[in-house]
């Protein structure tokens, strides 16, 4: 397996969508006291999901 380097790639975002992005962090938190989760990280994931997808279609 290749092992991928991760780079900061920095974004702007309307407020409401980082304010969003905290609440479901904040929920994950609270589930899950031990687990460390951000805005930031919960945005990389659902982007990286996303981008994911893309380019599985690209690929067929």
């Amino acid at each position: 397996m290749e092992r991928q380097q991760n780079v900061q790639f920095n974004i702007t975002l309307p407020k409401r969508y980082r304010d969003y992005l905290r609440t479901i962090a904040a929920k994950e938190i609270l589930e899950d006291p031990g687990k460390n989760v951000t805005g930031a990280s919960i945005a990389a994931g659902i982007i990286i999901e996303h981008l994911d997808q893309l380019m599985e279609k690209e690929e067929r």
